[in-house]
């Protein structure tokens, strides 16, 4: 986990409202992100620079993946006042940044469903791992050349490589693997997914990945396709821990923070909380703008000299 403490997830307000009103954070299918190629690309650049049977093997699992599982990702930035994002992201400056907390985020995962309902990352001999969604914590993106990055993935996971042909017979039926094959193969798509093109290097983005069962997922129809998408539900309304403050675009109406008021206001956001007073004091206060009403001041708004 990256020493980031603060992180941020541009979203449009039909975004923030799924959020906050259904307590969940949506990972998307790697082939229906902004830009498609960001898994394909170097998945494909790797085949390349393998043996000509590892490349076999390679293409069979990839299609054995997408046959029966999504590869979902869920994006933040740590970048926290980016004019670009609000307008590609959010709707074009009408949605809002969501501020968390990377050190709840961490703790949530090493409580093992304290705050969250989470699903350990490793299995056991007993209880194989892709039955159910499994997912990592939050990691930087890397922004590399895409040959020399493939080669890094390539390097770091030779022995996966090495010991791919032993369970080749078995890679139409995944659930199978033991917990340590398991583990090879999640930390080897992890890292493909990783790499970012150069030109998005200001975005600054961290992913956190995710590997479903096809009968976990929900499928949700858009103006050109079915995109399909799985919910990381929260306990309750603990997913407040999580949210440090909301963003809102330069064009967000700010009677979006009386909606998140009603819905995320507590005793907690009224008197605040540790890590949301380190937040306001060390980031919002001297770049955004307060929206009323005072009493529920983890609502901000974006200041742009434009729109």
């Amino acid at each position: 986990m990256s020493q980031q403490k603060y992180v941020y997830h541009y979203t449009s307000m039909k975004g923030l409202e799924g959020v906050v009103k259904n307590r969940t954070l949506r990972f998307t299918d790697h082939r229906f992100l902004n830009d498609y190629g960001e898994f394909v690309r170097p998945y494909e650049t790797l085949k390349k620079l393998v043996d000509p049977d590892i490349k076999a093997m390679l293409s069979d699992l990839y299609m054995t993946l997408n046959a029966n599982y999504s590869l979902a990702l869920f994006c933040v930035s740590q970048t926290c006042n980016s004019l670009a994002q609000m307008r590609l992201y959010a709707d074009d400056c009408k949605g809002a940044a969501i501020v968390f907390s990377t050190d709840i985020w961490s703790s949530a995962s090493k409580n093992n469903g304290h705050i969250f309902n989470t699903v350990p990352l490793w299995g056991t001999p007993d209880i194989p791992i892709f039955k159910e969604p499994v997912f990592t914590p939050l990691e930087s993106c890397e922004y590399e050349d895409i040959e020399q990055y493939c080669k890094k993935v390539i390097k770091n996971n030779q022995d996966f490589l090495n010991q791919l042909q032993k369970f080749n017979e078995r890679k139409r039926n995944l659930k199978d693997l033991s917990s340590s094959e398991a583990g090879q193969l999640f930390k080897f798509l992890f890292d493909i997914a990783k790499w970012k093109d150069k030109s998005f290097n200001e975005e600054q983005e961290m992913r956190s990945v995710a590997l479903i069962p096809k009968e976990e997922l929900f499928f949700e129809g858009r103006a050109n396709d079915i995109r399909p998408y799985w919910e990381w539900k929260t306990q309750g309304n603990n997913l407040d821990s999580l949210i440090l403050g909301v963003i809102l675009g330069t064009k967000c109406s700010n009677n979006t923070a009386d909606f998140l008021a009603y819905m995320l206001g507590s005793s907690r956001y009224s008197g605040g909380y540790s890590p949301q007073i380190e937040w306001e004091k060390e980031v919002a206060s001297s770049m955004f703008d307060l929206v009323k009403p005072t009493y529920n001041y983890f609502c901000f708004k974006q200041r742009a000299t434009y729109q």
